[in-house]
């Protein structure tokens, strides 16, 4: 692949985003996503080999139209850019025209459509007659050129679709009858055909000899062990994960957090992964590790990519001190009965509510700060709150039975609220305090406790109508502390409406 390294003018710095690279205003100067120059590949779109995969051939009538640009131009003197001469040259002789190009076609044809309603361009008893835009529209092939371009869009728009929807079912049928750390790599290796980005074609993997495999890491005398989704095209080359920009990231960012050398931590994809047995603590990096690993990972963080494109808002520095404190717990091998124990656990949500089949939403009770979970734990109100906060802001995946994704979003996350404005401050302290009982659905709940309204999928929602789903999970990690009953706040429950 051929890239070429473009700076940023003068008083201006690129800055990398999700999106793709952006101008902004003001010289550069070192922060998060802000880089001098930004790099660019370089496509030749008459390439041999890209003409070879696909090129449609331009009609009669399409090559006489840029033919008739191209007199027209050099007859007045006007229209069209330097790249409209090129494009016309290539549609009047007929040539190859790859899906890029009929892309930018359709493009150039729907921003200039309007340009044709000036008289100079559509009034040919006009003295300016014809106009520039008529002769770049020309150019391009056109109204003979539009058709024909936008009439291949569209034939792809539906493959596509049709593609896609094809995809979207084998994904579902995989994250139904198949392991989460299976459906995971399933899932990245499909998302590019189904509405995400795709890893880019490996040259490579066109030549006779197979992609090396990536070294197989020893685990042995690892701290701790990093799980990513996949190998990339760079890493698969190199025989090792975490390498190139990624790996100076890792190495940075993460282990300089962690103060480990990368000698101490083992990196492996999900199917290592499956087939190893690991004793050290595992961290997921990125989404999909996340969710295949599930409660398997002490803790998550953003894959190195990830920081490169957006930054590191802290979340990095903030995880790798709790991973930090089970390393020291672990190497002490001190008790821990009188301590507080790391847990990793998910919230089952039992849907004690559900709406009509128009809104597909259904409502359950996360936590109840008064109310005993499946552990026999309870949590103070103030972490209730701090938790619901967290996880509609940095999370909001949810899952069933913590095996696989669902298709759910939160919709609505509340928090009974306290009899007076007093109640809930000495409640947040931990000191005695007022608190209202009340009905909700099937359940009863308390305040302080959080609520989430969850917009479920078609079969998804079938699934609770017909009794086969009565609750979901979201995932979550804590520590448990021995706490006497006699040190808890006294309460006093109100029976009541917490709305008045």
């Amino acid at each position: 692949m051929k890239t070429i390294s473009i700076a940023a003018p003068e008083g201006y710095h690129w800055m990398q985003y999700d999106g793709g690279p952006v101008l902004m205003i003001g010289e550069y100067q070192a922060h998060d996503g802000a880089v001098e120059a930004m790099e660019f590949e370089v496509i030749d779109e008459h390439e041999p080999e890209r003409l070879a995969k696909e090129s449609f051939k331009p009609p009669k009538g399409v090559q006489e139209a840029a033919q008739r640009g191209l007199e027209l131009r050099r007859e007045h003197d006007r229209g069209g850019t330097m790249i409209g001469v090129a494009r016309a040259r290539n549609l009047a002789n007929g040539d190859g025209i790859p899906m890029e190009t009929i892309n930018r076609m359709v493009s150039f044809f729907a921003r200039h459509e309007v340009d044709l309603k000036a008289p100079k361009n559509s009034d040919r008893s006009h003295p300016e007659y014809p106009g520039a835009g008529k002769i770049a529209w020309e150019l391009w092939g056109g109204d003979a050129g539009q058709t024909w371009a936008n009439s291949i869009a569209d034939r792809e728009k539906v493959d596509k679709a049709r593609s896609i929807e094809y995809l979207e079912q084998a994904l579902e049928m995989a994250r139904k009858h198949l392991p989460g750390w299976a459906w995971a790599m399933i899932h990245q290796a499909a998302r590019g055909y189904a509405g995400g980005k795709a890893p880019k074609p490996s040259k490579m993997a066109k030549c006779d000899e197979p992609l090396p495999a990536i070294e197989a890491k020893s685990l042995d005398g690892a701290k701790v062990v990093f799980v990513v989704a996949d190998s990339n095209e760079l890493e698969r080359a190199r025989g090792k994960l975490l390498v190139g920009a990624d790996g100076v990231t890792f190495n940075e960012v993460y282990l300089k957090a962690l103060e480990l050398p990368r000698s101490e931590v083992a990196v492996c994809t999900l199917d290592e992964f499956s087939q190893a047995e690991i004793t050290q603590p595992v961290v997921a990096l990125g989404k999909l590790a996340k969710v295949a690993l599930g409660k398997r990972a002490a803790a998550s963080m953003p894959h190195p990519t990830a920081i490169r494109k957006l930054g590191d808002s802290g979340e990095v520095q903030r995880k790798a001190k709790g991973i930090k404190k089970t390393l020291t717990k672990a190497a002490m091998r001190c008790d821990t009965a009188s301590k507080p124990t790391e847990i990793n656990d998910g919230f089952t949500v039992e849907i004690t509510k559900a709406s009509s089949d128009e809104l597909r939403i259904v409502y359950g009770v996360v936590l109840d700060p008064y109310a005993e979970d499946a552990h026999g734990d309870t949590i103070p109100p103030k972490e209730v709150e701090r938790t619901a906060h967290n996880w509609m802001s940095k999370s909001r995946l949810i899952g069933l039975q913590h095996s696989g994704m669902a298709k759910a979003e939160p919709v609505e996350s509340w928090l009974v609220p306290y009899p007076s404005d007093e109640d809930y401050q000495k409640a947040m302290r931990g000191d005695p305090h007022n608190a209202i009982r009340t009905k909700f659905g099937s359940d009863t709940v308390h305040s302080g406790t959080w609520i989430l309204g969850t917009k479920l999928g078609q079969d998804e929602w079938q699934a609770v109508k017909s009794g086969e789903l009565n609750a979901y999970s979201i995932g979550g990690f804590g520590k448990r502390n021995q706490v006497a009953l006699s040190a808890l706040p006294a309460v006093n429950f109100i029976d009541g409406d917490p709305n008045g």
